[in-house]
């Protein structure tokens, strides 16, 4: 599974609004050290404009990621097209607040995370055809 987090920085707390739990996807990822398989997500930031990613630095080191890649994603064009499927990377593809940036983090953790769902906001994707063709071939 992996797990994409929408979180807010305002009023010196992060707030975590959504999160889209993709159910279909397996973890891949190996720990430098240790060569057992880990834990990789992804978390959007937003944040107002005029606090630096200093707030997503401190996010990383306080919650001890090991941070794969990271970017201000801030002034992406946003394709608005009704035919684009469902998945992780389009649902967090959202319109930022007036006066936030966006920033986006790939991670990985040492121990499993266990995610509290909420299931008023949260989203579960499921990609059926890779999951028909496991089936076939087990």
């Amino acid at each position: 599974m992996k797990v994409h987090s929408l979180v807010v920085f305002e009023n010196d707390t992060y707030t975590e609004i959504s999160k889209a739990l993709d159910i279909s996807i397996h973890n891949s990822l190996r720990s430098p050290e240790t060569q057992h398989f880990v834990e990789d997500n992804f978390i959007t930031f937003f944040y107002p404009d005029y606090l630096g990613n200093g707030v997503v630095e401190e996010y990383v080191q306080t919650h001890q990621l090991h941070l794969i890649d990271g970017e201000d994603i801030s002034d992406i064009e946003i394709p608005n097209s009704v035919e684009t499927p469902l998945s992780i990377e389009n649902w967090a593809r959202v319109q930022r607040p007036y006066g936030y940036r966006m920033y986006r983090i790939h991670y990985w953790t040492d121990q499993p995370i266990y995610w509290k769902i909420n299931p008023d906001t949260d989203l579960f994707l499921y990609n059926h055809d890779l999951m028909d063709n496991l089936a076939l071939c087990n």
